[in-house]
């Protein structure tokens, strides 16, 4: 302890002897016990774990983290515009920059989706309602880019 003697001087950053942490005890004694872990180890682990698939005859064994986002493809698919937009944006937040090319133009596709896109926003019509685009087989291949940043507004 500092200051063993009785000329110890209480005073700012010197709290009483009495009330001084003892040695080996830390000043928190309610805190979180050892051992326990946080809510990103829970996270990790628990999407890392896996479950049965069942697509067509057979199953097989999917993490979590692969089912869900199955789960939340499937459902943007169909039309759910929470999904699309869930979906939507965890591939804009993984994409790296270096990928996106700003200045390519959009296919006529594109162009008719943001067309449909703004049509249904001014009349609030609801997203399932829109046309479809073509088949990704049917156009011709492109690289990746992020249309969120070449949206024209008229």
């Amino acid at each position: 302890m500092p200051g063993d003697g009785d000329d110890y001087a209480v005073g700012y950053k010197k709290p009483p002897q009495d009330f001084q942490f003892r040695k080996g005890q830390s000043g928190n004694h309610k805190g979180r016990p050892k051992g326990t872990r946080n809510l990103k180890t829970d996270l990790e682990e628990e999407l890392r774990e896996t479950v049965l698939l069942r697509e067509g005859d057979g199953g097989k064994r999917i993490s979590k983290q692969r089912a869900f986002v199955k789960n939340l493809f499937a459902r943007a698919m169909k039309g759910d515009a929470r999904a699309a937009t869930l979906f939507l944006g965890m591939i804009f937040r993984l994409q790296e920059i270096s990928q996106i090319d700003p200045d390519a133009p959009l296919s006529t596709d594109e162009n008719a989706v943001l067309e449909a896109f703004k049509t249904a926003l001014l009349q609030e019509r609801p997203l399932s309602k829109m046309p479809r685009p073509t088949r990704a087989a049917d156009k011709p291949a492109r690289k990746a880019s992020s249309h969120s940043s070449r949206i024209q507004k008229s």
